[in-house]
């Protein structure tokens, strides 16, 4: 997503800054799409490293990407399919067209509590 980037973490692991060569720009001071593609980056990040220590975890987006362009969304897409290899993750989004690539089919949240009522 950033080549030359490298994102800059608390002590807490909470990003506070991108770094571009030798300038440092605070996560305030990017664009919010920015914001949401790096936080989903450091989350992607952090899940790693709870796997890393025997903790793997479910990883849940919400219409994590709603203000990023095609392009920055396209890269985000290639990072979950390749994160997908070590963890489960969930997307729910209001935009099913901006995902309907991803190679697996789309869940509508009222068929599934149809079933769910079905089933009891």
């Amino acid at each position: 997503m950033f080549p030359a980037g490298v994102l800059s973490l608390d002590d807490g692991l909470t990003p506070v800054a991108l770094m571009c060569g030798d300038a440092a720009e605070g996560l305030d001071s990017l664009s919010y799409g920015t914001q949401e593609q790096l936080g989903i980056l450091a989350r992607l990040a952090y899940a790693d490293l709870l796997q890393a220590a025997g903790r793997p975890t479910l990883l849940v987006f919400d219409d994590a990407v709603v203000h990023t362009d095609d392009a920055r969304r396209d890269g985000i897409k290639r990072a979950l399919l390749e994160a997908t290899r070590r963890h489960q993750i969930l997307v729910l989004t209001c935009h099913p067209a901006h995902w309907d690539d991803l190679g697996v089919k789309q869940r509508h949240l009222a068929d599934l509590k149809a079933v769910s009522l079905e089933a009891r």
